[in-house]
């Protein structure tokens, strides 16, 4: 068999560097004949020689490619601990931002300070701070809840030398969607989405249908739709819920202010939690666009639930790299993306997912869609409505319901500001029929 030019080459040097080993070897060994050196200086020689070839590098990815799994297993714990010590730095990084506002006021000349001072401006910003002292208590508690939950010891933790990224705007994105997610200021902008979902499924699907039913929520956030979704026949009824409700959240962050949610998770928890209220500060991560010093200040309650869902399951990973588990339990499917399917660096790798998770279903199959097309960082294709309109058909998805005018809804919006944004958000539901 002949060799390639590429292997051919390798081969001569792989030679030659080992006739020069061999050569030093000889030499050595001829001046120190009664030491270990020469023998020592070969090994090393050879090793090196043998590390560098292509020869090492094919036998490494045959024989430890199986290795990738543990590799995988690390990363998600190195997410969760990431994601942990963000959350660890809460108090300090936001006192640090609001400490800089006494820093900038100070760089005003001294009639401008007093000024200023008249106006109860750095009363104002001692506020801020009490706030943010309260905000961390629900902090704190999560990253014990956390640690306790996944099995992440103190010494872990703190042994730990993965870089925290700076990222405490999510941190603060994650705090805010209890606004949104849990408590009776966000029920404007999410009540109409749980409504409209609660709809579709009560119009396509009977009660006795449910019980063999799974629904998957990608991009699940902090989880108030899934849980919704969960609990739509009765929170005590088992028989009139769906039997399996999947929420999928890629990041670290959302997944753990979700299980947060619930303070014993399925009563299987480690310590027996009772469900805590807390107090929380939203508005004060901004000093743009407030009315009054009392708007930025004011506050919502957020009150745990005792338990999750039974028919719930919370997951922290890629929706692209789903696969549902004993898909034959189920006679039908139904897949929920809410504010998703702009998120995607590429659009057709979800509806390939989504095709791929429904093949073997063969019962009914339902889309619901609830959101707009903001697209995000680097999307390879940027969709319009109507291009998903033609894109969806070519998968054999058929619309049972759309509106005709996109639905304007806010998200995270303060409702008190001097700034409110809304967007126009698509809402249909289509069935497989092919």
């Amino acid at each position: 068999m002949s060799l390639s030019v590429e292997n051919s080459k390798e081969l001569n040097h792989i030679l030659t560097r080992i006739s020069i080993a061999l050569l030093i070897y000889v030499l050595l060994q001829s001046n120190f004949p009664n030491s270990k050196i020469p023998l020592t200086l070969m090994t090393i020689m050879s090793m090196s020689i043998f590390y560098n070839t292509g020869i090492y590098k094919f036998f490494k990815s045959r024989v430890f490619g199986s290795i990738s799994r543990v590799d995988i297993v690390s990363r998600s714990e190195e997410e969760l601990l990431k994601s942990l010590k963000s959350l660890n730095s809460y108090e300090s990084k936001t006192r640090n931002w609001n400490n800089n506002k006494k820093k900038n006021f100070r760089q005003l000349s001294t009639r401008q300070q007093r000024l200023v001072f008249k106006t109860g401006y750095l009363d104002k910003i001692d506020k801020v701070d009490k706030c943010i002292e309260k905000n961390n208590e629900l902090i704190k508690d999560l990253v014990k809840f956390s640690m306790i939950n996944h099995n992440i010891s103190l010494k872990k933790f703190y042994s730990s030398s993965i870089n925290i990224p700076n990222e405490n705007y999510k941190v603060i994105e994650c705090l805010c969607h209890y606004t949104r997610d849990w408590s009776n200021l966000g029920d404007v902008e999410i009540k109409p989405i749980i409504l409209y979902i609660q709809k579709i499924l009560e119009k396509i699907l009977t009660v006795e249908q449910r019980s063999k039913t799974c629904v998957i929520v990608p991009g699940s956030g902090l989880g108030r739709i899934s849980h919704e979704i969960a609990i739509m026949g009765g929170k005590d009824n088992i028989n009139k819920n769906f039997k399996m409700v999947n929420s999928i959240e890629f990041s670290s962050l959302m997944f753990l202010f979700n299980e947060f949610v619930y303070s014993n998770l399925n009563n299987n928890f480690k310590n027996n939690y009772k469900p805590k209220k807390y107090q929380l500060f939203p508005y004060i991560h901004t000093y743009s666009n407030h009315l009054t010093t009392e708007n930025q200040i004011r506050s919502i309650e957020f009150n745990q639930l005792s338990s999750k869902p039974l028919n719930l399951k919370i997951s922290n990973e890629n929706f692209n790299n789903f696969i549902l588990k004993n898909d034959d339990e189920y006679d039908n499917i139904v897949i929920v993306t809410v504010f998703f399917m702009d998120t995607a660096e590429n659009i057709i790798d979800y509806l390939d997912t989504m095709d791929k998770i429904v093949s073997p279903i063969k019962g009914k199959k339902i889309w619901i869609n609830i959101g707009p097309l903001k697209y995000g960082t680097a999307p390879k294709v940027e969709l319009n409505l109507q291009e998903i309109q033609d894109l969806r058909k070519s998968y054999g998805w058929e619309c049972i319901d759309e509106s005709l005018k996109p639905e304007l809804l806010g998200y995270l919006t303060d409702l008190k500001g001097m700034w409110q944004g809304q967007y126009g958000v698509s809402m249909f539901a289509c069935e497989m029929k092919k």
